[in-house]
């Protein structure tokens, strides 16, 4: 009887990744001086024009605070009453802290005059279990009876002084359990994202009585609100423009006169205000000239409509410009908002058709332009210059007794809001509306920048997966997997067919909807995918499992299960026990969205898939489904510590894994404390055994097996098993860890386990390295010896027991010792069947003091204790013990077996690169092939053949400049016949801090390998990864193949390499389509496709395949 045993790797599911590497977060957050501590910046338009003098009849008064209101409802004067949108509550709300909790020091003064204060803030309340944080200012008893509420201003402006009743030492906010104050401004750790408006209890009585009534003018209704707006939001800078004269052969357009000052003083802020209660209704109403000068102002051009009514109060301000050029207020990397409050439709505005129709690209444009201007500078990067981000003008339109369809199509065009107010209050109601809605975007002031997500791909038939992260402040970080379709012509394509990939990025188009979405999530890691459709779930319907039972089965993570106890989570009490676990599961118990309820789903689950690539198996025709319509699953981890498993199908998440193990690291990701650093889960790839006894394709029966296997990478020194033969009910197999026999050198566990076959055992095996020792982080440091993950391992695939490793560690039955090994080994291991029997019987590795190791397995048999059949030996030593030699393998060699004329050999293609410091400029790395043309597999030592001499970059012909291809006749004569006595190539990697990031691929005689080179650029408005290379050479003679480089119509060196963006490059990855073979996961690729053509038409051959008889 014949049957064949399926092995897949994530080598042959085509398995691409946007992946970031080590300890390269540095890559993706970053303090951004330009950015933080910058406020929002907002220029008022203020409307000057005549009909502001109209009345308003039976409008509210003007609040005064010197009188005192008529009590409303059920409003108390010992409460402060708050609300999220500006707007204040009802009088019988229950949105109130106590007046005498209130220690916010920046809003005391503010509160006694104007009535409101508006300010990111937090509260000292407990949750669930009874601790006690800094937490948001929400509906819940916990904000009512809180003692302290503080404020982000007077962290910010270092006021230590904290009011009211009882007294309160001075100190800043801290959120642990030595809280709720400091001494020490800078452990102060409150994260300051909840923005809020707070009342006065007279401000609502006032606001709320509507038997207040008079006839007011509308500009004074107007001076008092915006005035009160000013004074009341300390957390935003403020400008503002009027209307020039205008009317016929009068002044046209409007004026600034009182540019943005930055970090507004208070003194700045009563001066504004004064020079609003002179303001004198008398003008038109030029609303698209004046915004149009407004442009002018934020783009730094010269003064056009500024200096046309210099006469008239109030005088422009000459601190806005310099020698009539205009100074602009945005920074690198900001936008700018434009409030436009009018009361009327435009008049005398259409001076500046003619300049708004000529700006490059706004389209065409009709009747008046004010909506396509504000959609214009809403699109538009103002000072054209890509180097120092994007500066944008988001504007928001106030229609004071004026409802106009021009405002509203103005303030949608412009990314804004369009507000309509027909009273003092909704006036009011309207500027702070969108004052708060500004403060909860531009949050730069907060938080460090960072990239706003990254993304990794895997492959399967024509479905491309996608898996994304997104960069956060704190430990807790989110991610996605999406879903996209692969047609025939190589495009990446979206539920629509449509294309998805933009050619200008290489990320996906904001328009596009991915296939598990119903509308445009495009590359946003917080819509759509997996991650929506878990955020819209029951979490107690979640199938979750963790390895508590006896001998680690595998039980339900919920609060039932008696085995998961406080000690697993790190907590004292079973309320915090219970509390992680509904925490876990999904449930909001902190209100994180703000909506009152604590019982309802968080609004986001699924965590970082920062380096585990997501790997999709066949299930086949299981019952209900079909050959053409398989049961496709995918696996996932994330850093928060879980395992997915999803259906392909409709993206739903089947169940997931908790290793116990990792459990500890909840209670961080749940508190989420900014001064936190990101936190590891299961980090690692996957890769999966499938044995199909009767080979049909479909894995059903009692025979047929499915194996996972998965390390945690960043997240641990541990490997763990699972048996998922049936898709919904996985089953926990085996853990090992630095603390199982035979495994004390194991590292972090990086290396995806290669399963195979090996001589002189029946079974499947993983081989795997020893690891990753995090000596090796050290920056600025050349590489010293490291003290674990010095090996290989040989383990039984379907027990975890040792089979034979290659240590430093002493000679013994299971051990081969190998003195000289000195550095960890992160890499995958690469193995090879030198004589086609089935049985991989060599093994190559790199690691990280920049050396090539080989392993001979020959033989039917497995080694003794005196360890004299199998041997390891230095292939290569390439690194060296200075700053700009220091080179380290992280990646996988690319074996080719292969001949040269009339020579065979073994092609090793690696590239060296530090994927611990992706940033670091000073190593000079390279790209290798060697030649190993000892090609039968033998035992090397004592006793047997002599070790090879070890080969140094002295060895390897310097193919950098390319001569063989671009010198003349006689030099490329001279390059070849060097080429032929050297042991391989190498091409120096020559951008400054170019590394290789992953490993390469060969197909057809060329080599495939991808670079990244780090930003150098001084300005980084969010962290920019730097660029990213795509190579093709020739396996032989490290020649160009494709005539990337337009340039020429020679094939030159510079067309070995194509960018592609600015990214971490994607590995190489092939997708074997039916017309030939292209390459995926390399950014927009040829004509925004997402793919590049290679011309091969090789078929896809499965690498791991083998026939056992029985």
């Amino acid at each position: 009887m014949n049957k064949y045993t399926k092995i897949i790797s994530t080598t042959f599911l085509i398995v691409l990744s946007y992946v970031a590497l080590a300890q390269d977060t540095e890559l993706y957050v970053n303090n951004v001086n330009s950015g933080e501590g910058a406020r929002p910046k907002v220029l008022i338009i203020f409307d000057n024009s005549g009909s502001m003098s109209n009345i308003v009849p039976g409008t509210q008064p003007s609040y005064d605070s010197s009188i005192i209101y008529n009590p409303q409802g059920s409003i108390n004067s010992t409460r402060l009453y708050w609300s999220k949108s500006g707007t204040p509550p009802s009088e019988n709300s229950s949105e109130y802290i106590l007046v005498d909790s209130n220690r916010c020091a920046s809003s005391q003064g503010t509160l006694n005059t104007t009535g409101f204060y508006t300010d990111f803030s937090r509260v000292w309340r407990a949750n669930k279990e009874g601790k006690l944080r800094w937490r948001s200012v929400s509906n819940n008893s916990g904000t009512r009876n809180s003692s302290f509420i503080d404020c982000y201003r007077d962290y910010e402006d270092q006021i230590a002084t904290n009011p009211g009743s009882p007294a309160q030492a001075d100190g800043y906010p801290l959120s642990k359990n030595s809280g709720p104050y400091t001494i020490n401004h800078g452990s102060s750790n409150a994260k300051w994202n909840s923005n809020r408006t707070f009342f006065t209890a007279n401000y609502m009585n006032w606001y709320h009585d509507s038997s207040l009534g008079t006839d007011r003018k509308r500009i004074d209704i107007a001076k008092d609100v915006v005035t009160n707006i000013i004074g009341s939001n300390p957390n935003v800078d403020f400008g503002m423009m009027v209307f020039n004269h205008n009317g016929s052969g009068k002044p046209s357009g409007g004026r600034v006169v009182r540019k943005i000052d930055e970090d507004m003083t208070m003194a700045q802020r009563d001066s504004l205000k004064t020079m609003v209660n002179s303001l004198t209704p008398f003008t038109w109403t030029p609303l698209c000239e004046t915004l149009y000068e407004a442009y002018r102002y934020f783009g730094a051009l010269g003064v056009y409509y500024g200096d046309d009514d210099p006469l008239r109060t109030p005088l422009r301000d000459m601190m806005a410009e310099n020698d009539g050029t205009y100074i602009s207020p945005m920074g690198d990397c900001q936008q700018v908002y434009v409030i436009l409050m009018t009361d009327g439709e435009p008049t005398y505005d259409t001076n500046a058709n003619g300049l708004i129709g000529n700006l490059p690209g706004i389209g065409p444009v009709s009747g008046n332009r004010l909506d396509e201007l504000a959609g214009w500078l809403y699109a538009n990067d103002l000072d054209g210059d890509s180097t120092n981000g994007i500066q944008r003008v988001v504007t928001y339109t106030v229609g004071f007794t004026s409802d106009q369809t021009l405002l509203s199509d103005t303030a949608e065009k412009g990314g804004g809001r369009y507000y309509t107010a027909d009273s003092a209050s909704e006036l009011s109601d309207a500027f702070q509306s969108a004052l708060n809605e500004i403060l909860q975007t531009d949050t730069t002031f907060t938080s460090p920048a960072v990239a706003v997500n990254s993304f990794n791909r895997s492959r399967s038939l024509d479905d491309v997966y996608i898996a994304m992260f997104r960069p956060q402040v704190g430990p807790r970080w989110a991610g996605n997997l999406k879903k996209l379709t692969i047609n025939s012509t190589g495009t990446l394509v979206d539920a629509n067919g449509v294309a998805a990939i933009d050619p200008a990025t290489g990320s996906i188009k904001d328009t596009a909807q991915t296939v598990w979405s119903t509308s445009p999530d495009g590359g946003s890691v917080l819509e759509g995918g997996v991650g929506a459709l878990l955020a819209a779930r029951d979490p107690s319907t979640r199938v979750l499992k963790t390895n508590t039972g006896s001998e680690s089965a595998l039980e339900m993570f919920n609060t039932s299960n008696s085995n998961l106890t406080n000690s697993h989570f790190g907590v004292a009490t079973t309320a915090e026990r219970d509390a992680l676990i509904n925490w876990v599961r999904g449930v909001d118990i902190d209100d994180e969205d703000e909506d009152g309820s604590d019982t309802d789903t968080r609004p986001w689950i699924v965590g970082d898939p920062l380096h585990s690539r997501p790997l999709v198996l066949n299930y086949g025709a299981r019952p209900g489904y079909t050959i053409s319509n398989p049961d496709m699953r995918i696996l996932m981890g994330t850093n928060h510590g879980v395992l997915h498993m999803f259906g392909a199908s409709d993206g739903a998440e089947n169940w997931a894994f908790l290793p116990k193990e990792l459990l500890t690291i909840n209670d961080k990701l749940r508190t989420n404390a900014s001064s936190d650093a990101h936190l590891y889960g299961v980090d690692g790839s996957t890769i999966a055994y499938v044995y199909d006894q009767n080979n049909d394709g479909t894995i059903s029966g009692s025979s047929d097996k499915v194996y996972l296997y998965v390390g945690l990478r960043r997240g641990g020194n541990a490997y763990y098993a699972l048996d998922i033969t049936n898709p919904d009910n996985p089953i926990f197999k085996w853990r090992i860890d630095a603390s199982s026999t035979g495994f004390s050198e194991l590292g972090q566990s990086w290396s995806t386990p290669i399963i195979t076959k090996i001589p002189g055992f029946s079974g499947p095996v993983l081989v795997i390295s020893g690891g990753y020792d995090t000596n090796k982080d050290l920056k600025g440091v050349v590489g010293t010896a490291d003290s674990e993950g010095r090996g290989v391992y040989i383990v039984n695939a379907l027990t975890g027991t040792l089979i034979w490793s290659a240590t430093p560690a002493a000679n013994s039955a299971i051990n081969l010792q190998v003195s000289d090994l000195t550095d960890s080994v992160p890499s995958t291991v690469s193995v090879i069947d030198s004589n086609s029997d089935s049985l991989s019987d060599r093994i190559y590795f790199g690691d990280t003091g920049g050396n090539v190791w080989r392993i001979d397995m020959p033989g039917n048999s497995l080694p003794t204790s005196s360890q004299n059949t199998w041997s390891m030996f230095k292939v290569a030593s390439l690194g060296g013990t200075t700053s700009s030699t220091d080179r380290r393998f992280f990646n996988q060699i690319d074996i080719v077996q292969t001949r040269s004329g009339s020579l065979d050999y073994d092609a090793l293609a690696l590239g060296s690169g530090n994927r611990s410091h992706p940033n670091n400029t000073t190593v000079n790395d390279r790209f290798y092939m060697l030649r190993d043309t000892l090609t039968k597999t033998a035992y090397y030592g004592a006793g047997g053949l002599a070790v090879p001499t070890t080969l140094i970059e002295a060895d390897l012909y310097d193919a950098t400049s390319n001569v063989i291809q671009n010198g003349n006749a006689s030099e490329k004569t001279v390059a070849v016949d060097a080429l032929a006595v050297k042991n391989g190539w190498y091409i120096a990697l020559e951008r400054s801090g170019e590394k290789s990031m992953s490993a390469s691929l060969t197909l057809d005689g060329t080599v495939y390998f991808t670079t990244f080179a780090p930003d150098s650029s001084i300005l980084t408005c969010v962290p920019v990864p730097g660029e990213g290379y795509l190579y093709a050479v020739d396996l032989h003679e490290a020649t160009a193949v494709f005539e990337w480089d337009s340039s020429t119509s020679d094939i030159t060196k510079e067309d070995r390499t194509v960018s592609v963006g600015g990214r971490l490059p994607d590995s190489v990855t092939p997708h074997f389509g039916e017309d030939q073979v292209r390459i995926i996961g390399v950014g927009a690729g040829e004509q925004g496709k997402g793919s590049y053509d290679t011309g091969s038409a090789l078929t896809t051959l499965g690498i791991y395949w083998y026939q056992e008889t029985q």
